[in-house]
């Protein structure tokens, strides 16, 4: 029941985002909660399909995570590369991959409780792009709120990007590992998906609620950690 909770909190927070991105006119966030209202869904759908073997309701739950993933691309984009040629190739490969891991997985080894490595990848890639572009930002914006040209918040957002893309990216890439592993090795699949897909959506629900939701006494934490460091960089001077 509880990875179920976890989930719907995931659907109601992608609700959110849209609402937010629709008040603001900001594909982003629209892209986001978008990810997340396809990515719900489609996990309870793999997950109860995988234990129940029902192959077409996994299928499903796959299609729509392969929507959602693309999203999570747009996103990527959107945020960290509006603009660039580079960025419009990676999301295009990234997309592209995606879909093919899909159409891979359903017509060619047809077997969704068992995900093929390349669908895996891929999987892993789109999220993989998301966290390497939050770590380069918050590189960036570390480096300027120190001489006090960033606002905190906005670098505390950039890590908690990278938190909870780099966590949902290790899930597929564990169990590509497995996989070459062999299923007996790797616990089988039913027992992995609910040993992996759980404190990962967990992390990914407080990140995204410290994100765009932050209670007003994790914002204060933020501004008293900034400030320290600030007087204690000042006292080096």
């Amino acid at each position: 029941m509880a990875p179920y909770v976890v989930l719907t909190l995931l659907g109601l927070l992608g609700v959110r985002l849209i609402m937010i991105g629709w008040r603001a006119r900001s594909w982003a966030e629209a892209f986001l909660g978008g990810t997340f209202l396809m990515i719900a869904p489609a996990s309870a759908a793999m997950r109860h399909g995988t234990a129940s073997g029902d192959t077409s309701l996994s299928i499903q739950g796959l299609g729509l995570s392969t929507v959602g993933i693309s999203l999570l691309v747009a996103f990527t984009y959107r945020t960290f590369r509006h603009g660039e040629l580079l960025g419009m190739l990676v999301m295009a490969a990234l997309i592209a991959l995606n879909v093919a891991g899909y159409l891979h997985q359903v017509q060619i080894v047809g077997t969704v409780p068992h995900p093929s490595a390349f669908l895996l990848l891929a999987r892993a890639g789109g999220f993989g792009w998301t966290a390497f572009e939050s770590t380069r930002f918050l590189r960036m914006y570390r480096k300027r709120e120190v001489l006090g040209l960033a606002d905190p918040v906005i670098t505390n957002r950039f890590l908690l990007y990278a938190i909870w893309t780099t966590v949902v990216m290790l899930v597929p890439l564990i169990m590509a590992i497995s996989g070459e592993l062999g299923e007996q090795g790797a616990m089988g699949w039913q027992n992995l998906l609910r040993v992996l897909v759980p404190p990962a959506a967990i992390v990914v629900v407080v990140c995204v609620v410290l994100t765009f939701v932050p209670p007003r006494a994790y914002l204060r934490f933020i501004e008293r950690r900034h400030a320290s460091r600030s007087q204690r960089a000042g006292g080096l001077e």
